[in-house]
């Protein structure tokens, strides 16, 4: 799946179970701007999944993240598609389907950063889409919650200029970003 094909942006994630070898990889591609994810088990890359096909020209912003869940050990691909985040999950042996989509915003989404809370299932997905809105979203281990807005002014939409992480004791975290000034 990597013939004559120009690779834009690129992440891997490694399991947090014990033992593992397994990392994780999603990518966009320049050529086609789709989003493909695989697993490495240790010796070789397997398990290829077309995530999305034509990623509607927001190839120039790393609209996509992946993260374990840290008790799971199940390892959730997101990625945005017109202004929608969707999302998938590799349950270690696996694809699942996709979950259902989540509206985020009225014009497409940007930029995604994915992160896990390191002392359980949840995960949250912090996005900047083509409005200057930057919005939140939250996974409890089993369920994505709603959208939540935090600014619909940020400094750049064409700049990741937000970023979220957990707290390394867990279960609270911390959103910063830029905002424009008035």
């Amino acid at each position: 799946q990597t013939s004559d094909v120009n690779y834009r942006w690129v992440e891997l994630e490694p399991s947090p179970i014990g033992g593992s070898n397994e990392i994780v990889l999603i990518a966009i591609d320049q050529t086609d701007a789709d989003c493909n994810g695989w697993i490495w088990n240790g010796s070789v890359w397997g398990n290829f999944k077309e995530l999305e096909n034509a990623l509607a020209g927001i190839r120039d912003c790393k609209c996509m993240g992946v993260a374990y869940e840290q008790n799971s050990g199940e390892a959730m691909f997101v990625w945005g598609y017109n202004n929608y985040m969707e999302s998938r999950k590799w349950n270690g042996t696996d694809w699942e389907n996709e979950l259902p989509a989540i509206d985020i915003s009225t014009l497409n989404v940007r930029w995604i950063s994915l992160k896990a809370d390191p002392t359980s299932n949840r995960l949250m997905a912090v996005t900047i889409d083509g409005q200057s809105d930057l919005n939140s979203v939250y996974w409890n281990g089993s369920a994505w919650g709603s959208p939540i807005e935090h600014d619909d002014g940020i400094t750049h939409i064409d700049k990741r200029c937000a970023d979220f992480d957990w707290e390394p004791s867990g279960g609270r975290g911390l959103l910063v970003w830029s905002t424009a000034q008035d």
